[in-house]
């Protein structure tokens, strides 16, 4: 964008230290209240290997961490549909970690905002019509509205508690205290197993009803009283036949404080309660 300029950032490959600068657009960090801003570099940019940087709003480098996504990019080709945006459509404009990010803010009902450059039209109710074909129907699903504004309207708005992703796939702001989207990742590589469109969005939905009753269940249990994490998760294991490790714990945490607006404080860690017993 250049007529809001860049900054010019000096990055290093976390695998094999080199260096590489690249540009990011000012209004990136000028917008930017608090958190991180996330940056997925792809194969070819810095080097033969693709990270997330992490800057702050100062477009200082806060750190970096190396990915090992099984997407080759290259290797996705856009839909052929005019009307309609698909998975991979999502993919080759706004890359996997991007993709990521979108699926887990569906997860936590957390509001989308992609934003388009001056020439491009609004596909805001093509993004609406994708995203909500993901969501399982229940009692518990809320329409879910995207909105595809400028980035000029972007610059002036105040913006913190939605999901923010540029026109490249810069993620500009994530409402939600970062954990590893390996749900995200793993169900996006299942669905492109898949050739057809509509069946892809179905793997996608067949994951998310699952997650969706687990969530569920543990409501269920959380709100009668505390539980610790291993007795949780043992119950999950029983009832689902779904062994479920620290990774998924912390995903379904999340969406029961967002989505369903459960205490997940009394989750309680067995050592944790242990220490807070000995202190009393």
């Amino acid at each position: 964008m250049s007529e809001n300029g860049e900054k010019e950032i000096k990055i290093q490959c976390p695998v094999c230290q080199n260096e590489k600068k690249i540009k990011v657009p000012k209004y990136i960090f000028d917008n930017k209240k608090v958190g991180i801003i996330k940056i997925q570099i792809y194969k070819g940019i810095c080097c033969e290997h693709q990270f997330i940087l992490f800057l702050n709003k100062k477009g200082e480098i806060k750190g970096y961490e190396s990915i090992d996504m099984k997407i080759d990019l290259s290797e996705v080709k856009e839909s052929k549909s005019k009307d309609s945006i698909h998975l991979r459509d999502l993919l080759k404009t706004y890359g996997d970690y991007a993709v990521s990010c979108i699926i887990h803010s569906l997860l936590l009902n957390i509001p989308i905002i992609i934003l388009r450059t001056k020439y491009e039209g609004s596909h805001a109710s093509q993004f609406t019509s994708l995203f909500n074909e993901i969501l399982p129907e229940s009692s518990n699903k809320k329409m879910v509205l995207v909105s595809n504004i400028l980035e000029l309207d972007y610059q002036k708005a105040k913006i913190e508690d939605a999901l923010v992703i540029n026109p490249t796939g810069i993620v500009i702001n994530t409402p939600w205290k970062d954990i590893q989207l390996d749900f995200e990742n793993n169900i996006v590589n299942e669905a492109l197993k898949i050739i057809d469109d509509s069946t892809q969005t179905y793997i996608i939905l067949d994951a998310v009803s699952k997650l969706f009753k687990e969530a569920e269940f543990i409501k269920v249990i959380i709100d009668k009283g505390d539980i610790i994490e291993e007795d949780l998760k043992n119950k999950v294991a029983m009832n689902f036949l779904d062994n479920i490790d620290n990774k998924k714990l912390d995903l379904l945490k999340q969406i029961l404080e967002h989505r369903y607006k459960s205490n997940v404080k009394r989750i309680k860690n067995r050592l944790l309660s242990k220490l807070d017993d000995g202190l009393w």
